[in-house]
């Protein structure tokens, strides 16, 4: 379980590092976009749902991992339908919490 946590706060890295490189002078397409006639809503959307889609391999891999190699803490009891929805939860959840930043 240590190790499935540690791996975990990787995530939200990936999801500041597009933001980060957006505030760079020479790539700044959230101001083009905007210029454009984008609605900052539909931005925002926009980024949530890319990274929520680049955020499924991990949560369907870790679900696949946690039933193959038959992890009992997370899978006794009809568990592994309680971690799908804490994977999915988590993505769900994390990526607003980054863009704060």
């Amino acid at each position: 379980t240590t190790f499935l946590m540690i791996a975990a706060a990787f995530i939200p890295s990936a999801f500041v590092a597009l933001i980060v490189k957006e505030r760079e002078i020479t790539h700044n397409s959230k101001h083009l976009q905007l210029l454009s006639g984008c609605e900052i809503t539909s931005y925002w959307f926009a980024n949530w749902a890319w990274d929520f889609i680049n955020l499924l391999p991990f949560c369907v891999g870790g679900i696949i991992l946690i039933i193959a190699f038959d992890v009992k803490g997370f899978i006794d009891y009809g568990g592994d339908g309680i971690v799908a929805i804490l994977f999915f939860g988590f993505g769900i959840s994390i990526a607003p919490f980054t863009y704060f930043l």
